[in-house]
């Protein structure tokens, strides 16, 4: 648990994923005090071929996230996903802490082989 109570996980079963992958565009989660919001959403970018998804950790005015690519509802992906919440809420945390965005790692990417990569 992080100091600031942040969402480290998103999916507590695969079937929330599956209904998501299946029939939503965005699921939202927040934390049991309302400061923290966490957003899947899937996106089109100008850049990259296929939709994709985005992810968003925000505490207050402060946020992070970063793009996915579209995964089969496997376990394991299931399970990256949800390690790279958690890795997103320490980098949020080291975000809140210093103030300073330049503090927060970039490297390497939160969501290992499901990050997309934006140019």
């Amino acid at each position: 648990m992080t100091k600031h109570n942040l969402i480290e996980t998103f999916f507590s079963v695969p079937q929330e994923y599956l209904d998501f992958f299946l029939t939503l565009k965005k699921s939202l989660r927040a934390s049991p005090d309302g400061k923290c919001i966490a957003v899947l959403e899937k996106v089109q970018l100008e850049n990259v071929e296929g939709r994709c998804y985005k992810y968003t950790l925000s505490y207050g005015e402060k946020y992070i996230g970063d793009y996915l690519k579209f995964f089969k509802p496997s376990l394991e992906n299931i399970q990256k996903f949800n390690e790279g919440c958690k890795i997103l809420a320490d980098r949020l945390e080291i975000y809140i802490e210093t103030d300073d965005i330049s503090k927060v790692p970039e490297n390497p990417p939160a969501f290992g082989d499901l990050t997309q990569i934006v140019e």
